[in-house]
């Protein structure tokens, strides 16, 4: 796996010399994990957390508009894991706790994209997979009560072997784009869901854990 992420940085420094397109994007992600192999009754429950992804691409025209484009981008990934209860002081008082998980990822995605309109309006679909790397990870345990403090923060070590690095994903997504002097604004919207799991499996342990989430970006393209 790491050898075809060094081929594929590599060749996305020679695609970007031949690009039509070049361009950056900013955004925001949702993001969630679904846990298989562990009983339901120590299944635990997860929610939504939002981080931030943003990054840089290349995109080749092919014909009939569609698309090629890759490029290198930051995602942050994560879950939240809430404990919680009511005291009854002649009113109910929630206490708990919620531990923040958050990890680092560069990845390195690959869509094939359509694109509908003209030359100043135009709206794109696009599918293709991604192969990303966890740079680094930590946990947050926050109070879950009137006051919400942090509590405690602990970096997770990502070169235990019980952990896989390496997260290979597909992507889909939808969006707009505005014709803006050379190039051209777009916004859209996307769902990523892994493949891989989190936990290596090299572990005697059979348990998967896997990312999906959503993201909304905005950002500015160069047309050469």
């Amino acid at each position: 796996m790491r050898n075809l992420f060094l081929f594929v940085m590599l060749a996305l420094a020679s695609f970007s010399v031949s690009a039509q397109t070049v361009g950056f994007k900013l955004g925001s992600t949702t993001n969630n994990v679904r846990l298989q192999g562990l009983d339901s009754r120590f299944n635990p429950d997860t929610d939504f957390k939002s981080g931030f992804n943003g990054g840089v691409f290349a995109e080749f025209d092919l014909a009939n508009k569609w698309a090629l484009s890759t490029g290198l981008q930051y995602n942050q990934k994560g879950f939240i894991t809430s404990f919680n209860t009511n005291v009854d002081l002649g009113f109910e008082l929630p206490i708990g706790a919620a531990v923040h998980t958050n990890t680092n990822y560069v990845e390195v995605p690959l869509n094939l994209s359509h694109t509908f309109g003209n030359e100043n309006v135009g709206f794109y679909v696009s599918a293709g997979p991604s192969i990303g790397y966890a740079v680094n990870s930590e946990a947050v345990a926050k109070t879950n009560t009137i006051i919400r403090l942090n509590v405690y923060r602990t970096d997770i070590d990502l070169s235990n072997d019980m952990v896989n690095r390496w997260d290979l994903a597909g992507n889909v997504g939808a969006g707009i784009k505005v014709k803006l002097g050379s190039g051209y604004v777009h916004a859209g919207v996307g769902y990523q869901h892994s493949f891989s799991s989190g936990i290596s499996d090299d572990n005697i342990i059979d348990v998967r854990l896997r990312n999906s989430g959503v993201n909304t970006s905005v950002g500015y393209a160069y047309r050469f």
